[in-house]
């Protein structure tokens, strides 16, 4: 089906309004707001029931290139293996697509708490490459890096699908330790993921500086100057996070060089300073 102008109820259900928004860094063609209740899913199957198509796409938008979780991961717990199962009933089959921000079906269930496992093998079965990059040169260890929040998903990869490449750098010149150091479980939560600790542990090198820098909008990383390997990304994130970093890398069996000791104490002289 081609593109329509008009909003499908199916495409609003989750959040589609098909107006233009902008920030300072990027102008955004049609605006979607993550569903933050179940009730979305609810509509959509109601919708279903009653013969609405699952298969039309929107200014270039599938159902399931649409963002269905939001930052605090298990906003799609209850709901996303229902939901590509309703998919599947209905013979979809648009489970690879992407769109050109990177959100896809692979991109929600990475954000998906502790269904993600789950949620990769259904997407697996349904003709996911799990062990093939994307175009952008990420793979799902990239994406479940940035996006999972817990280290399980790294795990399972790693177990399952081999990622023996664990430096493979994407069309940024990004590692998957580059993006566990700026997950947001990595910068904003209380307890300690795991994703770096297991990265730098299978080997991920933390000296490893990109080629680029990330451009996609409102990206964490957009506050970076330069290339940066992961540990020194990770201090552009704050003496949190690069004191943390520091502990990993020790606890993985890397050297720390003497000069990252006295930038580590350096920080916390300037904490204390300003307290």
């Amino acid at each position: 089906m081609g593109d329509d102008e008009r909003i499908l109820p199916v495409f609003a259900a989750c959040g589609f309004v098909g107006t233009k928004s902008s920030s300072a860094h990027s102008v955004i063609p049609y605006k979607q707001l993550p569903p933050r209740t179940d009730i979305w899913f609810d509509i959509i199957r109601l919708l279903v029931k009653h013969d609405a198509s699952v298969h039309e796409t929107i200014f270039g938008q599938t159902l399931t290139t649409l963002t269905l979780a939001v930052q605090a991961f298990n906003s799609t717990s209850q709901t996303l293996l229902p939901f590509l199962q309703l998919l599947l009933d209905q013979c979809y089959i648009d489970f690879s697509i992407a769109n050109e921000y990177g959100s896809s079906a692979l991109f929600t269930a990475m954000r998906s708490g502790d269904v993600t496992i789950p949620a990769l093998e259904f997407l697996a079965h349904c003709g996911v490459k799990l062990d093939e990059a994307l175009p952008d040169g990420r793979t799902a260890l990239h994406l479940a890096a940035e996006l999972a929040s817990t280290v399980s998903p790294l795990a399972h990869l790693c177990q399952k699908y081999g990622m023996g490449n664990i430096d493979r750098r994407d069309q940024w010149g990004w590692t998957a330790l580059h993006y566990a150091v700026g997950s947001y479980s990595n910068r904003e939560d209380n307890l300690p993921c795991g994703k770096v600790r297991f990265l730098l542990e299978k080997g991920a090198d933390p000296h490893l500086r990109g080629n680029g820098l990330r451009t996609r909008p409102l990206h964490v990383s957009n506050w970076v100057g330069e290339p940066v390997s992961p540990l020194e990304y990770s201090k552009y994130l704050g003496p949190d996070v690069y004191n943390r970093f520091v502990a990993d890398m020790r606890a993985a069996g890397h050297a720390v060089a003497d000069e990252e000791d006295g930038e580590q104490d350096e920080f916390h002289d300037a904490v204390e300073s300003i307290v």
